[in-house]
């Protein structure tokens, strides 16, 4: 609990460290007291970093601002995720924006809440950037069940504790460490992960270590597709697998784990229709499973299958968010706000090794050919 007469600032955030992960967890605000001719204040605010920031179940209350959300104002590395759950701001008179992102990077939310003073308009007067979809999931008003955080916060309260996470972070491919890089895959001059560069090449790339998943996870990483040749072909898949962190299949449509790893789940990122193995079209993201059988490229063994409204293949870069929460499989591509694919499927179904598995990238091409790169990779998995 933060509470004063004369509060006139909850949370600031300066941690500067590149690979600086901040966790907030069952926190009431209340109140702080500013205004625009006077001191600024906001529920939190960010100036400097983190990279990660989590904050789950909160309540504020305020006379100016809730969320100020600059972490490069004074940072030099943009933050890989801000993940913010189970929020609710309020707004009293005198009260402007309750959530502001200063800059673009990679925020999402779920069931958050803003109840603004009336004078602020719903929502270009609470919510910035305006019409921004980063805010898609912010509600108007408070949480059915009220506050999340009540007043009696920290008085015989007793934490419910932390569920146990494991994380890794990639900015940019400067360094490898920590990935089995085989077949075609290699670091670039450029710091990117390269999974194809030619024709009639495989590729795989694996953390060495595996990763929590069955209990929930999130992964997010940005992709490009350039170089195109003879129409450019075939794409790549993000791969959980419990087979090997050496394996490496073929090329081609196989995209480099079909028919050849076992105990795996892979979501393919697909650019080229190949009617042998009943794709859709060019241009789909499907998830592939046999549980823990050999897998299949085959369309016959998708569990779920979309075509996003994005060009895979554009040359663009693209932001990719998977996320497994409560048995529940999500695929997003840029829009954070709405999944390309949502499905339910247990990850248990793979075999796995006490809820974990290797996870990683696969690639093919053939004759026809394009470079795929790998610019970022983020990974947090529950224990």
């Amino acid at each position: 609990l933060i509470t004063g007469d004369y509060l006139l600032e909850g949370i600031n955030i300066d941690m500067r460290d590149p690979n600086a992960v901040l966790q907030l967890q069952n926190i009431r605000i209340d109140t702080v007291t500013g205004s625009y001719d006077g001191n600024h204040a906001d529920c939190v605010q960010t100036w400097g970093g983190p990279s990660e920031l989590r904050i789950d179940r909160m309540t504020g209350r305020t006379t100016y601002q809730g969320f100020f959300l600059h972490p490069e104002q004074f940072a030099d590395t943009t933050p890989i995720l801000f993940d913010m759950r189970n929020i609710n701001i309020i707004g009293l008179p005198g009260a402007a924006y309750l959530y502001w992102q200063a800059t673009d990077y990679p925020l999402v939310t779920q069931n958050c809440w803003a109840s603004p003073d009336a004078d602020s308009p719903w929502p270009t007067g609470v919510l910035w950037p305006k019409n921004d979809p980063v805010w898609g999931d912010v509600q108007q008003g408070v949480p059915p069940t009220g506050d999340f955080v009540t007043t009696n916060v920290g008085i015989n309260y007793v934490s419910p504790g932390y569920q146990g996470t494991s994380a890794f972070a990639y900015d940019d491919f400067n360094s490898i460490t920590g990935l089995n890089l085989q077949g075609s895959s290699m670091q670039s001059i450029d710091d990117t992960l390269v999974l194809t560069w030619g024709d009639r090449q495989g590729a795989s790339a694996w953390q060495n270590e595996k990763q929590p998943v069955a209990n929930g996870f999130e992964t997010m990483f940005e992709f490009c597709i350039t170089d195109q040749h003879n129409g450019g072909a075939d794409g790549f898949a993000l791969v959980i697998q419990n087979d090997s962190n050496t394996v490496l299949g073929a090329g081609s449509y196989r995209l480099g784990y079909g028919h050849d790893i076992y105990n795996s789940l892979a979501i393919e990122f697909d650019t080229w229709l190949d009617t042998s193995v009943s794709d859709p079209n060019d241009n789909h993201v499907s998830i592939h499973t046999r549980g823990a059988l050999l897998n299949s490229p085959d369309e016959s063994c998708s569990i779920a299958s979309a075509t996003p409204s994005v060009n895979l293949s554009d040359g663009q870069v693209h932001l990719v968010d998977v996320l497994y929460e409560d048995g529940t499989l999500y695929v997003f591509i840029d829009d954070m706000n709405t999944p390309v694919i949502e499905v339910d499927y247990d990850l248990e179904n793979l075999g796995l090794d006490a809820g974990k598995a290797w996870i990683g990238f696969t690639a093919g091409t053939g004759w026809r050919y394009q470079t795929q790169e790998i610019l970022s990779w983020y990974f947090m998995g529950y224990e």
